[in-house]
């Protein structure tokens, strides 16, 4: 008979272990009997699901799967994120083997301009006395609410000339925003519209038309396309730069469609809508 006592382990020491019983003798020679040894996790902390995706400024909930095989009092932490972010139902549970608790994980962002976007990687640390720190890995993505894009982002005008470029907005969440252009005079340029009423998921193309008068100076104007709440709360900017040069090379037109996926049945049609900007230069 083969005993193992293995020791109490970390949870990343649970895995399956292979293992050979070699027997030898002088008459028969060697051999060798493959096993496997299944070790599990006395203590087990994991998020469920692992990552999660909110958009700046709301609230998501998710639950902490706490597993055990012996009698464990299991204290719960959160490292990686800011601590007003989080809350927990329960810092610390008692779990007894064949049972689990699930305490709830609330994760309340916030946005302000300038706040770093994108995953973030974040620990759910479990710890007892016996076992010490159990971490779970997990990834939080915070989305910007909106995003906004000009293009092109650099345009050549000569002065009297205009000039359309494409405004791509895209929506991560419910949101009604104001439009505005700074840093450019306002009888430079026209939107196509100031408002947009938008819902989760939309993606929508608007115009923005340049037309510096014939006296305007030559030289680079960088400028930024502004996208605020109700509120006044910026949610999203574009940067791009108008050069007024003597003679501007020659653009072709932009084009933009609403959907790059499109999915319909066969004999079944399909819509698309496409936006058409002039590139320009273009003369009055």
């Amino acid at each position: 008979a083969l005993t193992v006592h293995p020791d109490l382990v970390p949870a990343t020491m649970a895995k399956r272990y292979g293992f050979e019983v070699i027997g030898r003798s002088s008459a028969a020679g060697e051999a060798r009997v493959p096993g496997e040894l299944v070790l599990s996790a006395p203590v087990s902390v994991r998020l469920e699901p692992g990552e999660l995706t909110v958009v700046a400024g709301q609230a998501i909930s998710t639950k902490i799967d706490i597993s055990a095989l012996l009698d464990e009092n299991v204290v719960l932490t959160v490292e990686g994120l800011p601590e007003q972010w989080v809350t927990l139902s329960e810092r610390g549970a008692v779990v007894k083997p064949g049972s689990n608790s699930k305490p709830t994980l609330l994760i309340q962002t916030d946005w302000s301009e300038g706040m770093p976007t994108g995953p973030r990687a974040f620990q759910i640390v479990g710890t007892t006395d016996r076992l010490g720190r159990i971490v779970s890995q997990a990834t939080l993505i915070v989305q910007e609410p909106i995003q906004l894009a000009l293009g092109p982002s650099e345009l050549a005008l000569a002065p009297g000339q205009s000039a359309e470029l494409l405004i791509d907005v895209t929506a991560h969440t419910d949101a009604q925003v104001d439009l505005s252009v700074v840093d450019l005079p306002s009888e430079w340029v026209r939107l196509s519209t100031t408002q947009l009423d938008l819902q989760a998921k939309d993606r929508q193309a608007e115009r923005l038309e340049i037309h510096p008068p014939a006296g305007a100076p030559l030289g680079d104007y960088a400028f930024q396309l502004v996208g605020q709440s109700a509120g006044s709360v910026v949610l999203a900017r574009a940067r791009a730069l108008l050069r007024l040069v003597a003679t501007p090379p020659v653009r072709p037109p932009l084009l933009a469609l609403d959907q790059t996926t499109v999915t319909c049945a066969l004999g079944r049609p399909a819509s698309l809508t496409a936006t058409i900007v002039n590139g320009g230069p273009t003369a009055d």
